[in-house]
């Protein structure tokens, strides 16, 4: 029995979780790593809980629910939600002390 060869069918990533977190991650930009794509990378779960009150929402008013792709497409700019996020440095303090003030010759 000759097996059709594996592909992904992109339509069909919106029925999994992975798939739904592939289609998130691939809004994020190449360009950024680190802290960045991190926090971008937690912002997952907040919004596909918008997502999902949002379809709730246009079943309620009869209309037509929109697809995750579209609701990113649409509702996601990873540019501006960086911007909205406190940085990283938020909340520290530098010491007051360098560590260089007790390097004294004896």
């Amino acid at each position: 029995m000759v097996q059709a060869p594996f592909f992904l069918d992109p339509l069909s990533l919106e029925e999994t979780d992975l798939g739904r977190r592939f289609l998130f991650e691939s809004q994020i930009p190449q360009d950024l790593f680190g802290q960045q794509r991190q926090q971008l990378s937690q912002q997952f779960q907040p919004l596909f809980n918008r997502f999902l009150g949002q379809i709730g929402q246009q079943l309620q008013g009869g209309s037509q629910p929109q697809s995750f792709r579209g609701f990113l497409e649409q509702q996601f700019d990873p540019q501006r939600q960086l911007l909205r996020m406190p940085s990283a440095s938020a909340g520290r303090t530098t010491p007051l002390v360098t560590p260089t003030l007790f390097n004294f010759p004896s």
